[in-house]
C-alpha cells in the first residue's frame, strides 16, 4: 500500500510510456505509465490518497487508431465470447470516427457468424 501521486489530469492524452503518477510507499516510490495511446478518462481514486496493491487508480480509454486496429483482429480471429467488447463500439461515441462504429458492426457480424 501507498499513497497515489498524480501526474495528470482527465483529458490528457498518453501515449506508451507516459508518466501517469506513482505510488509513494514510505521512502520510496513506484512510478507506473501507460501502455497503449489514449485519453486518461477519469482518476479512480483521489491525489494523495491512500492505495491498496492491486487496486485500479485511473481510466484510460485507447485511442482511435488502437481501437480500429484491434477490431480488425478481432473480424479475423475474434470469438463469440468477445461479443460484449466489440459491441460497445457499435453505436457512436465521442471522441471516435465513424469508421470505428462502421468496423465494429461489420466485426461483431463476423463473430455471430461463428456462434455454434
Amino acid at each position: 500500500a501507498g499513497t497515489l501521486s498524480q501526474r495528470l489530469k482527465p483529458g490528457d492524452t498518453v501515449n506508451p510510456g507516459t508518466l501517469i503518477g506513482r505510488i509513494v510507499i514510505g521512502e520510496g516510490k513506484r512510478d507506473f505509465r501507460c501502455e497503449v495511446p489514449g485519453t486518461l478518462d477519469r482518476w479512480l481514486v483521489s491525489d494523495g490518497a491512500p492505495v491498496p496493491a492491486g487496486q485500479p487508480v485511473a481510466e484510460i480509454s485507447p485511442s482511435a487508431e488502437i481501437v480500429w486496429e484491434a477490431l480488425r483482429a478481432l473480424y479475423v480471429i475474434g470469438q463469440p465470447a468477445d461479443l460484449p467488447v466489440v459491441e460497445r463500439y457499435t453505436r457512436p461515441l465521442p471522441n471516435l470516427p465513424d469508421n470505428i462504429r462502421r468496423q465494429a458492426d461489420l466485426t461483431a457480424r463476423s463473430l455471430h457468424s461463428r456462434s455454434p
